[in-house]
Order: C-alpha cells, then sequence, then structure tokens
C-alpha cells in the first residue's frame, strides 16, 4: 500500500522533534509494514530519528575529570610539533582604537 503525500507529511511532522511514537507503532496505525515507514522518513528527513536513552549521572569529581581527559585530548590533536604560549596581557593598538 502507498502512502499519500499528505499521510506522509503527517508521518514526518509527528515524528520531528518529538519522542514518544515509534516506527512500528506508527506502522500498525497506517497498516503498512514498519520498513515502509523507515524508509520514508529516511528519504523525507535529514536526521537520524533515535530513540532517547538515559544520561549517565555524573557529579562535579567526574565532570571535571572528562573535560581535563577531553581538553588534553584536543590539546594533542590542534598543536602537533607545537608549543602554546599563553598570557594574560591585554594588547591594544596605540592609535587608540581596539
Amino acid at each position: 500500500m502507498k502512502l499519500s503525500n499528505k499521510t506522509l507529511k503527517g508521518i514526518v511532522q509527528s515524528v520531528s522533534n518529538r519522542c514518544g511514537l515509534g516506527q512500528r507503532q506508527m506502522a500498525r496505525r497506517f497498516h503498512v509494514h514498519h520498513s515502509t515507514i523507515s524508509r520514508n522518513l529516511r528519504r523525507r528527513t535529514s536526521d537520524l530519528i533515535r530513540k532517547r536513552r538515559r544520561a549517565v549521572e555524573m557529579d562535579n569529581e567526574d565532570q571535571e575529570k572528562g573535560a581535563t581527559k577531553n581538553c588534553d585530548k584536543l590539546y594533542r590533536k590542534l598543536l602537533n610539533d607545537c608549543d602554546l604560549i599563553l598570557d594574560d596581557e591585554k594588547y591594544f593598538k596605540l592609535s587608540g582604537d581596539n
């Protein structure tokens, strides 16, 4: 069974930026196979539609540890064979306009 453009537009709108309604449930509602819904959503939307997952609970120490680890990775990735020099001085031109 082919879905009409009006029906497909309704399916895309019902999925975009919402949760709670799965592709299999939509397929049962429209009396089509779930792969039909999946295929049409893949063609009509650029977003990946995923199930919601519960976020991992972290305390402040875990967040700081992850931040330092990610920062180290970033430095290693960006600064191959370079030294980074940081200072806290403010620089301005002598002409007066900053």
